[in-house]
């Protein structure tokens, strides 16, 4: 079943105050506040999302950074058709669509997700988006650089080389809301 366009279940502020805190930083002039989510349910993780997106909105100087992983499921981008994207005859795993844009993306165990949210008031060298995909992913590929060497390509990937072949690791698309 698809979820509609933008709207993902309703989730409570109790759901979210249950997702464990791993750390809360102060960055002057900003708090970051790092979530988990050991909920393994596409929807509630969706939801999860949208729901940080919505409060941020209140608490526009709080950074949010929101990991969970996925069961197998299909995600659309926001503006994607499912007949256009996948063949519905068989049996599918579920198929949710995601408030930014992009292609479709399948999410599979063992796949980490994650969500950064912040204010462009508070970071406005982020407003560009090529910019802002460049500095979220310096910032990925040197955390990551103890296990494996990431390269950017194009506007939002990284990749490595695999025996001699470039092959992407992560993809990000991006969802821009007024405060």
């Amino acid at each position: 079943q698809v979820m509609p366009r933008g709207r993902p279940k309703k989730i409570t502020k109790n759901e979210i105050a249950g997702l464990p805190v791993s750390g809360s930083w102060q960055l002057f002039p900003v708090s970051l506040l790092m979530l988990v989510s050991k909920s393994k349910n596409p929807y509630f993780n969706l939801a999860a999302e949208e729901y940080l997106l919505r409060i941020r909105k209140k608490n526009y100087q709080d950074i949010y950074l929101l990991f969970y992983e996925n069961p197998t499921a299909i995600i659309l981008g926001k503006s994607l058709q499912i007949e256009q994207e996948i063949y519905t005859a068989k049996k599918t795993p579920p198929v949710l669509r995601r408030p930014s844009g992009g292609g479709s993306v399948v999410h599979f165990p063992g796949c980490l997700i994650y969500s950064i949210l912040a204010s462009l008031q508070q970071f406005p060298q982020l407003f560009p988006i090529r910019d802002s995909y460049r500095e979220i992913l310096s910032v990925v590929a040197a955390a990551a650089a103890k296990k494996v060497s990431l390269t950017m390509q194009g506007v939002s990937d990284l990749s490595m080389v695999q025996t001699g072949i470039w092959r992407k690791v992560s993809g990000s698309s991006q969802v821009r809301k007024q405060n």
